[in-house]
């Protein structure tokens, strides 16, 4: 009696267990994201102008667009001039968020810069994270 009782609580506790990673793997949520830079484009810029930035981060899958950056930053030293938002979570629960903004170049002439957009879900130590970039050069 004792090895059936022992042995029905041995199975419970294993099906315990086991249902509790099968929920897990049903909540993880499968992310297809997409960065399109709309503005700037890669043509060359010149010292005092102003850019507008738009960026679409989309998830395709249906499921939200929870973490995004836009950083500007000299492709030579890295210096970065620009980085929004400034927190990275939007949560935007339609699965399409735009980033719209505009930057004054008050930079050194003949510098190249890259502006890197990057989405993620912000779960899964960013091993979701999709970027794109684009180059530029500025001008005296």
């Amino acid at each position: 009696m004792k090895y059936l009782i022992y042995s029905l609580f041995l199975v419970g506790f294993v099906a315990t267990f086991a249902a509790c990673d099968k929920k897990d793997d049903d909540d993880h949520e499968e992310h297809e994201f997409h960065v399109h830079i709309m503005s700037p484009d890669s043509t060359d810029k010149h010292v005092g102008d102003t850019i507008h930035i738009h960026v679409e981060f989309e998830n395709e899958s249906g499921g939200e667009v929870d973490e995004v950056n836009v950083e500007i930053k000299n492709k030579e030293d890295g210096t970065v001039i620009y980085s929004a938002p400034a927190s990275s979570h939007v949560h935007e629960e339609s699965g399409l968020y735009e980033h719209h903004d505009d930057i004054i170049l008050d930079v050194e002439a003949h510098t190249n810069w890259i502006l890197t957009a990057k989405v993620w879900s912000g779960h899964d130590d960013d091993a979701d994270q999709v970027s794109s970039t684009v180059e530029f050069h500025v001008h005296p």
